[in-house]
């Protein structure tokens, strides 16, 4: 005996709604800033290579340069009065 024809769209719905763990949904992709550093077009990111002399283009993009590793630039602005 076959199912129903509206149990079967209700799960077509459901399952487009409400798809499961095996989705890409969930992936986040870590991206990039394209920039030019030392005359060469290089990919900015937390964790990448680089050099202290660029700091000053490091910090254009929110980035630091600590121990030759790219990182997150920890901004703390004015104090609230």
């Amino acid at each position: 005996m076959a199912p129903p024809a509206t149990a079967v769209l209700a799960a077509a719905l459901f399952g487009a709604v409400f798809p499961g763990c095996s989705t890409s949904v969930h992936q986040t992709v870590t991206a990039c800033m394209q920039a030019r550093i030392g005359g060469k077009m290089v990919c900015l990111r937390p964790g990448e290579r680089c050099q202290s002399s660029h700091e000053r283009i490091y910090r254009s993009y929110g980035l630091t340069c600590r121990k030759g590793i790219l990182r997150e630039r920890n901004y703390i602005g004015p104090a609230n009065p």
